[in-house]
């Protein structure tokens, strides 16, 4: 999927991969508002809903930083 994609090739992709979980379709503003320059991006939030990383793949900074933002 790229950012240009139109809605129906985006619900066609989400329901051939079974993807159940929620998904929005940005305009411009909100991709540079929350730095979104490539596919995919993960948001890591904390417990508020505030934004704590948005660079992070999963592996294993994101672990370290999970266990230390739950206090294992």
């Amino acid at each position: 999927m790229n950012k240009g994609d139109s809605i129906e090739k985006i619900q066609k992709f989400i329901g051939e991969h079974e993807m159940s979980w929620t998904h929005s379709q940005a305009d411009e503003a909100f991709l540079r508002l929350y730095r979104v320059d490539e596919y995919p991006t993960y948001f890591l939030l904390d417990k508020e809903g505030r934004i704590v990383s948005n660079t992070m793949r999963p592996g294993e900074e994101m672990y370290k930083k999970i266990e230390q933002m739950l206090g294992i």
